[in-house]
């Protein structure tokens, strides 16, 4: 029944400030736990285990339960080198910016990380939060890709016929170093984004752009046609040439891929039996037709013999019929 004071206190920007930190939270766990990245939270002073996600489990192998209040080194992801280059880092600069680490999953396999941690302060002290990259099948398609690349670079300085790459707008994209040196090049490198008409007499240019033109057109193939071409001393030579389309993803012809071999022995041992051939036919022809003259001069002086031998022939007859009369 007696007076009373109340106090009203506006606490909206408050529970909003809690809702939002909430979603935030929210949003972190979530980040968190559905990472493509490994992350892990630990302990810097003692370097035991805090929390990990469902990444570091698959990749790693190994379990909530064996990480957590463990080590690294306890549980085997990494060995005693690899946490000491880790501590090292933060020590020195407070963070672990890009390093590589040699890691083992459970199973065994090497694992190789690109690792990322930094010391963050909370209401519970200080936390090492990390993140790393699984990079071990980068690094191998990697290292695939440099295999391949110098494979492919031996072949292109040590064939030795022609082989080379152009795009659709005749520039070349690569060639074999033989085709560089007819050209005067000292580096197959150096034809790169060049064409045929910055390369070769205008003549021969010509005649290789006009055979680009169906391939790049039509998507059909150049097979085994004989080109002329000129060697680094400029004496005139003969290649067998192929030529094929090389498409793009959508089916569109990209560029004209290449072989050209030189034939110039073949083709002169080919002319060589031509002209033997036709020598030899030649002396045949001459053949034949000596003894065709030769038949004929035979059997004239035979004709005449023969007639006489027949004339003989009824005389002897004729006498003897008279004697018998």
């Amino acid at each position: 029944g007696g007076p009373f004071v109340v106090f009203v206190r506006d606490i909206s920007t408050l529970d909003q400030a809690q809702r939002a930190l909430a979603d935030s939270q929210s949003l972190l766990s979530k980040a968190f736990d559905n990472s493509p990245l490994l992350m892990t939270i630990s302990d810097p002073s003692t370097g035991r285990g805090l929390a990990v996600n469902d990444t570091f489990c698959r990749v790693s192998g190994f379990s909530r339960e064996e990480v957590v209040g463990r080590t690294s080194v306890e549980f085997g992801w990494v060995g005693v080198d690899e946490r000491e280059r880790v501590a090292r880092e933060l020590a020195q600069k407070g963070k672990v910016t890009d390093l590589k680490l040699n890691c083992r999953s459970k199973d065994g396999r090497a694992v190789i990380c690109r690792y990322f941690g930094d010391i963050v302060r909370t209401t519970q002290g200080e936390r090492l939060f990390a993140v790393a990259e699984d990079i071990t099948e980068h690094l191998r398609t990697a290292e695939q890709v440099r295999e391949l690349n110098r494979d492919f670079v031996a072949f292109l300085e040590n064939t030795s016929d022609f082989v080379y790459f152009k795009d659709a707008n005749g520039r070349f994209r690569f060639c074999s170093q033989a085709l560089a040196t007819i050209s005067g090049h000292a580096s197959w490198r150096e034809m790169i984004g060049k064409s045929d008409l910055d390369v070769f007499p205008q003549e021969l240019a010509r005649i290789y752009i006009d055979e680009d033109v169906p391939v790049l057109r039509d998507g059909t193939a150049l097979l085994d046609k004989v080109d002329p071409f000129f060697d680094a001393s400029g004496t005139r030579k003969w290649a067998s040439t192929s030529k094929w389309p090389v498409f793009d993803e959508q089916g569109t012809v990209a560029g004209v891929f290449g072989i050209s071999r030189d034939i110039t022995s073949r083709k002169a041992v080919e002319q060589d039996l031509i002209a033997a051939r036709n020598e030899a036919d030649t002396a045949n022809r001459v053949k034949s037709e000596f003894l065709a003259n030769m038949s004929h001069e035979i059997r004239t002086p035979l004709n005449g013999i023969l007639g006489y031998v027949q004339l003989d022939r009824k005389s002897t007859r004729l006498n003897s019929s008279h004697a018998n009369i």
